[in-house]
């Protein structure tokens, strides 16, 4: 059984992860963006399941259509191994996306 100790250690590193995740998005860092997701990874939307290979393909057709996307992170909590942020993104609608230009 985990101490409080141990918990507050782990809830730190699991906000770290977060931190670095947050800032890859905002060098638009593909390639370590990526790195935060599992292999076998499974995306579930509303429109189909995809893998770690149509995450990728996501963000990169997100990146190209708002090249200057932004991760602004509002806040962030965790306990444990579990994280939340409140992140409001901002940027600049200037190619495809989805079919709008």
């Amino acid at each position: 059984m985990m101490t409080v100790e141990d918990t507050a250690a782990q809830a730190e590193r699991s906000k770290d992860t977060t931190r670095r995740f947050f800032e890859a998005c905002n060098r638009h860092d593909l390639d370590e963006i990526m790195s935060f997701f599992h292999p076998d990874v499974v995306h579930h939307s509303r429109l189909s399941d995809y893998p770690k290979e149509g995450i990728a393909f996501a963000y990169q057709v997100t990146l190209q259509a708002f090249p200057d996307l932004t991760w602004n992170v509002l806040e962030t909590v965790a306990d444990g191994d579990r994280v939340a942020s409140l992140v409001r993104f901002t940027g600049t609608h200037s190619g495809d996306y989805l079919g709008k230009a």
